[in-house]
């Protein structure tokens, strides 16, 4: 039987899981939330934050299920406009650009990348990272970090901005290289923790501010300063130039781009699997089948009960937010 899975308003990643004795129990329930059915045509073979892979070579990303087919024993890395960057565990890296094809052969297997013009940024499972040259088939510039012993599965691709590439680290840094000099200019310093999973699982811009957090750290920097706060996180969002995010113990929280605290509600034992918005509301799915409903400033709340297998692979992204809290349900037989 094919392994169920939600397609939900907003991409983000999978959840294991937590066992405990205690669980969220909700007060009253707004009943069932209703969703439309559909089957995917084969099973999940990998997933990533953003990303699953299908059996069948077919993957989904916030585009949603692609028409094209990755070559055999291939998973995507990165789905960008006109861009298709995929990897097999023979350290080979498959690019399609607009539809021309291309394979690169790599001395490490590379677990995330992304494509600027001429220049592919890779981060290798090794923890090491480096900028190719597509045209001049060459690296640019490649450094080796610390080896990451165990990371979280929600690892992030590279970014590039203003002339530079900044590289998510496998140990909690971010990378800032030069992309003429090629050389690092900055090394931000997010968890250095050897003992927890510290890996980079969010890395966005809001407004001036760089918005980075792993497991167990929260940090916004930026020109003026840089502030940092220690959750347990669970999922983090970006909306309404807000920062949204859950924590291992229940909690809900809005912050500015600040880390400001904003508000926050607090649900016992609650294990949530993702948070995702829409136009009016942020919604929380909560491991023992609850949906949560929440204003956005989080002073509101109700709570549904939702139809979803906790032990099988979860897949969540953006459909179309015009449509509002709409979402599909792909269950195979």
């Amino acid at each position: 039987m094919y392994k169920k899975f939600l397609i939900l308003i907003f991409v983000i990643f999978v959840f294991t899981s937590c066992s405990s004795k205690k669980f969220f129990e909700p007060q009253a329930t707004q009943g069932y939330y209703q969703a439309n059915k559909q089957y995917l045509p084969a099973k999940i073979s990998t997933f990533s934050k953003n990303f699953a892979s299908l059996e069948n070579g077919q993957f989904l990303s916030k585009y949603g299920l692609s028409k094209i087919k990755l070559p055999k024993g291939y998973f995507l890395l990165n789905k960008q406009k006109n861009t298709i960057i995929a990897a097999s565990s023979k350290k080979k890296v498959y690019i399609n650009i607009k539809g021309k094809i291309s394979y690169l052969n790599m001395d490490t297997n590379v677990i995330a990348a992304t494509i600027n013009k001429n220049l592919l940024a890779l981060v290798f499972s090794n923890n090491s990272v480096g900028l190719f040259d597509l045209v001049k088939k060459t690296y640019i510039f490649k450094d080796y970090q610390k080896p990451s012993l165990a990371n979280d599965t929600r690892v992030v691709n590279p970014k590039f901005m203003s002339g530079l590439t900044l590289f998510p680290s496998l140990d909690g840094r971010i990378l800032i290289v030069d992309n003429k000099k090629h050389k690092i200019t900055r090394n931000i310093l997010v968890d250095l923790d050897d003992s927890k999973f510290n890996n980079i699982i969010f890395f966005k811009i809001l407004k001036d501010r760089l918005i980075i957090a792993s497991d167990n750290r929260l940090i916004s920097t930026g020109a003026k300063f840089d502030k940092t706060l220690t959750y347990r996180l669970r999922n983090i969002i970006l909306d309404g130039g807000f920062i949204y995010l859950s924590t291992i113990d229940g909690r809900i929280i809005k912050l500015d781009k600040n880390l400001k605290i904003l508000s926050m509600q607090k649900f016992k034992y609650a294990k949530f699997y993702n948070l995702f918005f829409n136009k009016k509301s942020i919604f929380a799915l909560e491991s023992q089948g609850y949906l949560i409903k929440l204003t956005k400033n989080l002073k509101k709340y109700k709570v549904y009960k939702i139809d979803f297998n906790k032990d099988e692979k979860t897949f969540f992204f953006q459909k179309n937010l015009a449509n509002g809290n709409i979402f599909y349900n792909f269950k195979g037989k």
